[in-house]
């Protein structure tokens, strides 16, 4: 009996294994597919911000690819390994248009988690072109108000 057990075991944790390993290189494809929707557009690299060094993320880095006339973006976030978010956080991502008095925030929605190595993406799609917008950041949420919170990472778009 103890010997079904050990193989039905076995054969469970080779199960899981193999969908942990196609869900990472699942999530990378998409990542690279989503990249890739983005044709005429550019990349700017966003830089991080105090908070990353405060919340112990140093090394993180994060990217957006962006083409303000088809009205997409694509925002991705790499953190260090073994580094976490916060429990009950998120990041959300904005486009900002600076130039306007007030500055007005556009949020592009939660980045979600890709795989288990840290990597988060955010795709952003509008009906309407996007070259009103001065700067792309990403920020760290801790509830449901839809106001930007602390920024982590902020990139002008030139």
């Amino acid at each position: 009996m103890e010997t079904a057990e050990k193989s039905v075991s076995t054969h469970f944790l080779l199960i899981a294994a193999t969908l942990v390993a196609v869900a990472a290189l699942a999530g990378f494809a998409l990542g690279q597919y989503m990249f890739k929707t983005v044709p005429h557009g550019f990349s700017i690299a966003l830089s991080p911000q105090p908070l990353v060094e405060e919340m112990a993320l140093a090394g993180s880095s994060a990217q957006a690819s962006f083409d303000p006339a088809s009205g997409r973006m694509l925002v991705e976030v790499v953190l260090p390994p073994g580094k976490l978010l916060p429990a009950n956080s998120f990041m959300e991502g904005f486009l900002v248009e600076e130039s306007r008095d007030p500055f007005y925030e556009l949020s592009t929605g939660r980045l979600t988690s890709v795989g288990r190595g840290g990597r988060y993406i955010g795709f952003f799609l509008s009906e309407n072109s996007l070259f009103e917008y001065d700067a792309i950041k990403v920020t760290l949420e801790e509830d449901s108000d839809p106001r930007p919170d602390r920024v982590l990472f902020r990139g002008a778009i030139k």
